[in-house]
């Protein structure tokens, strides 16, 4: 899956590589950047799905719109970025 990233996330991915590892952000390639950036957006995905699950789970009654939105939109997350 290609990664679509603006400017302003690659400045600071840029400097929390060379903030972790001094120097990454001039040696790392094209490939090695997007599997990063691939990994940590799956991470992000991952809870965010998460969260859903356990705000629909805690808040809302099985039966009510809101609850099977929460749980929809957790499994059209999950399986839209494969986590």
């Amino acid at each position: 899956m290609m990664i679509e990233r603006n400017d302003k996330i690659d400045f600071i991915l840029g400097q929390a590589l060379d903030e972790v590892v001094p120097g990454t952000w001039t040696t790392i390639t094209s490939d090695q950047l997007n599997s990063i950036v691939y990994a940590v957006a799956r991470e992000v995905v991952r809870e965010c799905a998460s969260e859903l699950e356990r705000e629909a789970l805690i808040s809302h009654d099985e039966g009510t719109p809101s609850y099977k939105a929460l749980r929809t939109e957790a499994a059209w997350m999950k399986t839209r970025y494969g986590v």
